[in-house]
């Protein structure tokens, strides 16, 4: 599963006081949200993942959705 995603800088749990209810955040940094969309397909269509998301799932679904959200780079980030 590993194998379609780029470097992960980031793992935040948090749980937040007015929806009560966990959020999970993983950051990839990608060179590009055309490179993004094409890893989270193939991630998605790995049937690895699609083995361990369908037993982790047997009594009911884990996630209620998933939002993706593209950040750029500030102008003196060391990305650039």
């Amino acid at each position: 599963m590993r194998k379609t995603l780029s470097e992960q800088f980031a793992h935040i749990t948090t749980g937040g006081a007015v929806e009560r209810q966990l959020a999970f955040f993983n950051s990839c940094v990608l060179p590009s949200r055309q490179e993004a969309e094409k890893n989270w397909a193939a991630f998605q269509a790995d049937p690895e993942w699609q083995k361990v998301k369908a037993e982790s799932e047997a009594n009911g679904p884990l996630v209620d959705h998933i939002d993706h959200y593209f950040m750029d780079p500030t102008s003196y980030s060391a990305l650039n």
